[in-house]
């Protein structure tokens, strides 16, 4: 029997190359077109990152079709995996986010549904100046371990992911998340939720 046995695991679904790069060109043309004639959504957040959450449902829009269904595809793998024969038909609600410099998002969760995804569209080519998104363990350590001098995937509190372009993220929706500051260039993402 090994000395450590995990039962409780957080998994999270990861895959890159989703779309073409002319597809995936394609979604960020749209979405930075479709900026000037959408009014921005997400009411309830604090800050003040355009998105369309709302305002424009990107899984009702025919432009994200192909996307749409690449990510159904993935969320019914991600499902099996954890051991469920449920087929999802469709997504539950979609939007894109617009981070310009100095833009964030505060942590939040997607109460209400089993999986979310983000699709990163554009994110910056070197992964020391792309805004991470950064992911709280699921329940609060009360007791931190006492000299820790080295944490890992079993006593992380906060892990800090920095996908690449044209990938897609899939995690459960209790995960409470942020993004941090954006640095440079226009950063698109597009999220997605499934009940």
């Amino acid at each position: 029997m090994k000395e450590i046995i995990e039962f409780f695991p957080t998994t999270f679904y990861y895959k890159e190359n989703i779309l073409s790069n002319l597809d995936k060109s394609k979604i960020v043309k749209y979405c930075l077109d479709t900026k000037q004639e959408t009014k921005k959504g997400g009411s309830e957040w604090l800050v003040n990152t355009f998105n369309s959450l709302g305002t424009l449902d990107i899984i009702k829009d025919k432009n994200f079709n192909k996307l749409n269904k690449e990510i159904l595809k993935h969320v019914n793998i991600y499902n099996q995996t954890l051991g469920s024969d449920y087929k999802y038909k469709k997504l539950s609600n979609g939007w894109f986010n617009i981070y310009n410099k100095n833009d964030y998002q505060e942590f939040h969760n997607h109460a209400g549904y089993t999986f979310s995804v983000i699709y990163y569209a554009q994110v910056e080519k070197n992964i020391e100046d792309r805004s991470a998104t950064i992911f709280k363990h699921p329940y609060e350590d009360m007791r931190p371990l006492k000299g820790s001098v080295k944490l890992n995937h079993l006593s992380y509190q906060t892990v800090k992911m920095k996908p690449e372009n044209n990938s897609l993220l899939i995690f459960r929706s209790y995960l409470q998340h942020y993004v941090e500051k954006n640095n440079k260039n226009t950063r698109v993402t597009l999220a997605y939720n499934i009940d």
